[in-house]
């Protein structure tokens, strides 16, 4: 079935195919003898065996099709002749059974081409001070700092560079695959936790006591524990006791028993609470949120939290009964394999010195590319450790030297440059190692590179220890940093949610949809989640098979909402009240909905002009998901929007009410907006509905369709200009909204403080 409906197959990067990958495109293409496909790839940038892939798998359809065309591309639109060169001379001790296979780049590219530059130095701290020194020289040319990139060989080698960049003003990124487990903010909270589950363990309280943002003081924390051990009791009992906290002389008594009363709670709620919500509540009740906002680096911090919170959601999935102590178990059988809970990326994403492995800049182009610790047993000639493998089939496993994919792998990170290329390696390791060059070095060639001279940087740097003991400078985005935050809207844009939530309450949105501080579903989120993924399975599958009952839609439900975090009791009220919902939904409209849709359709990059603060031109860029398409005749498209409440009037919707803002038809005007802007507007929006999936109180299922005019759709965007323009000069710092109790508001308050 497959294999007639697909007559053209495309495989880009094939390179990174493993067997498995392979035997698909096979099976796909097996029905004709000579198929029509198309393979794209490059067997030089074949660095991906760990994952299985391999140049022999690259070769493969090669082999499988020997009669099929071979078009050899030569012309590279990125760097400069004497990269291509360099790079070419080293890969070509790469040996291939088919030289045709490799041919010898010409560049186009307008730089000016400069040898690739090798930097030696005496000492691993010296190659590091170099990297800072050398690129805040390119800084201060105007070189945008996102043009320039540094390349490791593996993750463990960011570190030393991150000590040195953090004692600069040079912003950064690491695109490093970091262990969140070892971040000194999350460690906190991960004490938080240990004290929490291991009520009254003497230990962990103690860890838990010295916790910085908790504000307990540091000699009453010392009184405590001494009076703990000199009477023979446990740290929880003097804790919860007035008269053992004076009998320790202890200051701050009240703050002391506060503290045993929080901890006293957070345990019962750890027993008894899903995990999801109880890490929120912790978050929220002992001041972390609060105190990562008075921080610099704040929004790499709530980055990281968020990180962690995503993770917890997934191990947590849909076991209703995963507790604290379940998620205590995972992390320290996390911490005994040595698996990590990376970090894909912290730091500025857009204007900062990028720091990845070469293996992760596969893709990816700057103007001035460092490779650092090339050094050899470290780029190339490393120690590697033989795993058993697991052929396919009759495949028979691969005969090769790991020394060329090394060298495939450092071919990768030379042609990452447009215009400049820079080498660094150390006569002697930071551990005080003798190491040589890396063998690739010498592959380039002299003719092609130039060894520069570093003596006169090293003998020029502080013989004190000033810098090794500077203070730590760079601490990246804070979250009142408003150059971040208004390229982080650029980059971001607007869906109708945060429209929706800046008109609502502007903090609402910088929380929300700028920052998005980490908070888990409400129970009401999770079902109403679980019924848009029913109704998007349901539909499309309905629009291919005749057949699709009401118990088929049930069972989708029960599916997609066990795999929820509810609380059991949650879980079976969700279960019954979406049952009936659906059910008397399936009943009302079995018969009405065309087989020709789209669902959870979406469109994204539309761009709407705005002005900033001195009326220089942005733009704003616009994205949405819409639940359901209807396709009609001559192009005209009717758009379904689901909303899992009990119906609303009409002037509800519109915002004809004093309870009533109108967000609901502002989302169909919105989607019709974005219609209007995709792809030579194929679809024309001329209604819309807000489709409601409950009855109202007689039992009855409404579906209220608009006609969305071009007026409508012209004030919009009136509005959206105006939005974007207040939201990009922040032009909402110092105001809040007008609801008292407004839980974003308080957030603002905190920032101040």
């Amino acid at each position: 079935r497959l294999q007639e409906k697909f007559q053209y197959i495309l495989a880009d990067e094939h390179q990174d195919a493993n067997q498995g990958q392979n035997h698909i495109l096979e099976l796909l293409s097996g029905f004709f003898d000579n198929p029509n496909l198309f393979i794209v790839g490059d067997e030089k940038q074949a660095i991906y065996r760990f994952q299985g892939a391999s140049l022999e798998n690259f070769l493969y359809f090669k082999k499988l099709y020997p009669q099929a065309q071979l078009i050899s591309l030569v012309h590279n639109y990125r760097s400069t002749q004497a990269i291509l060169d360099g790079a070419h001379t080293l890969i070509s001790n790469n040996k291939l059974t088919d030289e045709k296979l490799r041919v010898e780049l010409q560049a186009h590219s307008s730089h000016v081409p400069q040898k690739i530059k090798i930097y030696p130095f005496t000492k691993g701290e010296n190659e590091y001070l170099f990297l800072a020194h050398d690129i805040q020289k390119k800084l201060d040319n105007g070189v945008p700092a996102q043009e320039i990139c540094i390349l490791f060989r593996d993750n463990k080698d960011v570190f030393p560079i991150i000590k040195v960049l953090e004692k600069t003003t040079i912003p950064f990124v690491v695109d490093s695959g970091q262990n969140i487990l070892e971040d000194d903010h999350i460690l906190k909270m991960l004490r938080i936790l240990k004290a929490v589950n291991e009520h009254g363990n003497n230990e962990y309280l103690s860890e838990f006591l010295f916790i910085d943002f908790l504000n307990v003081n540091q000699l009453d924390i010392y009184k405590l524990i001494n009076y703990a051990r000199r009477e023979k009791k446990f740290l929880y009992d003097v804790m919860c006791c007035e008269e053992y906290l004076v009998e320790a002389l202890i200051e701050d008594k009240q703050k002391i028993l506060n503290l045993y009363e929080k901890l006293s709670k957070w345990s019962v709620l750890g027993k008894n609470k899903n995990i999801v919500d109880f890490f929120e509540i912790i978050v929220r009740e002992s001041g972390f949120l609060d105190h990562v906002f008075s921080l610099n680096g704040s929004l790499d911090i709530l980055a990281k939290l968020e990180l962690l919170f995503n993770e917890i959601k997934k191990v947590a999935g849909n076991h209703k009964q995963y507790r604290l102590n379940d998620l205590i178990q995972y992390f320290a059988t996390l911490e005994e394999h040595k698996i990590l809970i990376k970090i894909e990326r912290t730091g500025d994403s857009t204007h900062g010195v990028r720091l990845m492995t070469a293996h992760k800049s596969k893709g990816l182009e700057f103007d001035y590319v460092y490779i650092t610790g090339v050094y050899d047993g470290h780029w190339g000639n490393k120690r590697t450790m033989n795993s058993f493998t697991i052929p396919l089939g009759n495949a028979k496993p691969e005969i090769f030297d790991p020394i060329d994919d090394e060298r495939r792998l450092f071919y990768v990170a030379l042609t990452r440059a447009r215009k400049e290329v820079g080498v660094t390696w150390c006569k002697e390791s930071l551990n005080k190692k003798e190491q040589l060059p890396s063998q690739f070095i010498e592959e380039i060639g002299s003719i092609l590179s130039e060894s520069m001279d570093t003596s006169l940087f090293e003998t020029n740097l502080p013989k004190d220890l000033s810098f090794t003991f500077a203070p730590k400078l760079n601490y990246g985005a804070n979250i009142k940093d408003i150059h971040y935050l208004q390229q982080l809207f650029l980059d971001q844009g607007l869906s109708v949610t945060a429209l929706n939530n800046y008109l609502k309450c502007p903090w609402n949105y910088f929380f929300e949809n700028l920052v998005r501080i980490p908070r888990p579903q409400s129970k009401h989120q999770l079902y109403g989640t679980s019924v848009h993924e029913t109704l998007k399975l349901f539909f499309d599958k309905y629009k291919i098979e005749e057949d699709m009952p009401k118990d088929v839609l049930l069972s989708f439900f029960e599916d997609f909402l066990k795999r929820k975090p509810f609380e059991q009791s949650d879980y079976e009220e969700s279960l019954e009240k979406g049952k009936g919902a659906l059910g008397g939904y399936y009943d009302t409209y079995k018969n009405t909905w065309p087989r020709s849709l789209f669902t959870e359709f979406t469109v994204a990059g539309i761009q709407i002009p705005f002005e900033g603060e001195n009326n220089e031109k942005h733009i704003l860029i616009l994205r949405g998901q819409l639940d359901k398409i209807e396709i009609e005749e001559e192009g005209h498209v009717s758009v379904i929007d689901y909303k899992t409440r009990k119906p609303l009037s009409r002037n509800d919707i519109e915002g004809k009410t004093k309870t009533s803002k109108g967000d609901y038809k502002r989302q169909l005007v919105f989607y019709k907006l974005l219609l209007d802007s995709y792809d030579n507007r194929k679809y024309n929006m001329q209604f819309g509905a807000i489709d409601f999936i409950e009855p109202d109180d007689q039992g009855r299922y409404k579906k209220e369709i608009f006609e969305i005019t071009q007026i409508e759709v012209s004030e919009l965007q009136t509005l959206l200009g105006q939005t974007a323009h207040d939201i990009y000069t922040m032009s909402f710092w110092n105001k809040t909204c007008e609801e008292k109790a407004c839980e974003y508001c308080r957030l603002r308050k905190l920032m101040e403080k």
